[in-house]
């Protein structure tokens, strides 16, 4: 997938996929496992500003992920490159409002 954010005059582009699979012969159980990619723009120029691994377990319409953020750009001197975790929790519905 490719993700455009602008506010003003910066903007971010998020680049990367997300897989699922099935782990029974049913809709209900999946594993997905996605690499993201972001870069953003600043009084620099262009940089290629972290880099994110993602896993989760969906079960119905719920979903618990766990996701990576290590830094590739300059504020990796301010986390001492340490990078961040999440955790995300969601419902996924069936019917669009």
């Amino acid at each position: 997938h490719i993700l455009y954010i602008r506010q003003g005059p910066s903007f971010e582009i998020l680049l990367g996929d997300f897989f699922e699979y099935k782990l029974k012969d049913t809709d209900d159980l999946a594993f997905g496992l996605g690499l993201q990619s972001r870069i953003v723009n600043s009084v620099d120029g262009l940089n290629w500003d972290a880099v994110m691994l993602s896993t989760s377990f969906r079960k119905s319409n719920w979903r618990l992920g766990l996701s990576y953020d290590m830094s590739t750009a300059a504020i990796k001197r301010a986390n001492n490159g340490i990078g961040a975790f999440e955790i995300v929790v969601n419902y996924i519905f069936d019917k669009a409002f």
